[in-house]
């Protein structure tokens, strides 16, 4: 009696199925491995841009950088890295987040190095900074902090400054303007309180309506122009002034001539002897320097205004000079 073989269906594709899955296993393996691969260089060349940007002091465009590193990698360097470009901007705040959390997830694949310089950055910020609370109001003003891009306000927490001096800017439509210093370190306040006030616009004055807000209103009155002052008539004393300086051109012009007649008169004579020529030819010269002081103080004070002559009764005083055959001879007028 023979007996009969059944092989179900199921069986047979049992090895086919087997075979399936171990096929598809090692191609998902091949890929991850490729994709690690490809991810691997696209992270080491964000880190090489990184470090050249750090390195011309593009501390910003290096912190953006080694933050997509991390983001592809999760590798804790990364977090130190953004740390010191942080440090370098002068964002202490930020900076100190960063170095605490690469402490908290370095582990032992970091190099001693990295740790190592983590914990003396923490240190340093530390010690050279302190947190401060800036209460500004009204809510929604733009603060401006030591020239850096403005923020809308209010700043919710503390930040973190470097100790020394500081400037606040603090702006809102309709507001006046506030521009404080502010100092920050051991034994200063730790809160900068800025409150701005509104523009202060007095009311304007409206003419009283008598005849209520449909009654005619009042005409306003032309304005004009108030007429030209008339010339005020010269004083006695501006005629006295004028007398004196034609009294003095008088005598300066007759001392000079007889000055200048005498020369003449003696042309061929011996004048270094002659005694009365000599004192009469001085004098001329003489009384034509008192003359011209004169004429220049009469003509002064003739012509000038009384309103500068109330002002301040001052003596000025005034050159002349004179030039005859023999040498220059100088004076001097004064104006009361």
């Amino acid at each position: 009696m023979q007996r009969a073989h059944h092989r179900f269906p199921s069986a047979r594709r049992g090895p086919l199925w087997l075979a399936l899955v171990v096929g598809v296993s090692l191609l998902a393996f091949a890929g991850g491995r490729a994709e690690a691969r490809a991810g691997g260089a696209t992270v080491a060349r964000q880190s090489k841009k990184a470090l050249q940007h750090f390195l011309k002091g593009e501390f910003e465009q290096a912190a953006r950088l080694y933050r997509e590193a991390h983001r592809m990698s999760r590798a804790p360097k990364y977090l130190y890295n953004i740390g010191l470009c942080y440090y370098k901007l002068g964002r202490y705040g930020p900076a100190l987040q960063q170095l605490r959390k690469f402490q908290l997830d370095a582990g032992s694949s970091v190099a001693a190095a990295y740790v190592h310089g983590a914990r003396k950055k923490i240190a340093e910020i530390l010690r050279i900074t302190r947190l401060v609370s800036l209460d500004v109001e009204p809510a929604g003003a733009r603060i401006v902090l030591d020239g850096r891009p403005p923020v809308e306000g209010p700043i919710a927490g503390q930040i973190r400054l470097r100790n020394g001096q500081h400037t606040l800017l603090v702006t809102h439509a309709g507001h006046l303007t506030v521009q404080r210093a502010f100092r920050v370190g051991p034994g200063q306040p730790d809160t900068v309180r800025v409150r701005l006030r509104r523009w202060s616009v007095p009311p304007r004055r409206r003419a009283a309506d008598p005849g209520g807000a449909g009654g005619p209103r009042p005409r306003r009155r032309a304005t004009t122009l108030p007429p030209h002052p008339r010339p005020r008539p010269r004083s006695g004393r501006s005629v006295v002034w004028l007398a004196l300086a034609v009294t003095g051109t008088a005598l300066a012009v007759a001392g000079e001539g007889m000055a200048w007649g005498l020369w003449a008169a003696h042309a061929g004579g011996d004048k270094t002897g002659n005694k009365t020529f000599g004192y009469l030819y001085y004098t001329g010269h003489a009384l034509a320097v008192v003359g011209a002081a004169l004429a220049v103080t009469g003509f002064v004070l003739h012509f000038k205004k009384p309103a500068e002559r109330a002002q301040g009764r001052r003596i000025r005083w005034t050159p002349v000079v004179s030039a005859g055959p023999r040498g220059a001879y100088a004076g001097v007028g004064g104006t009361f």
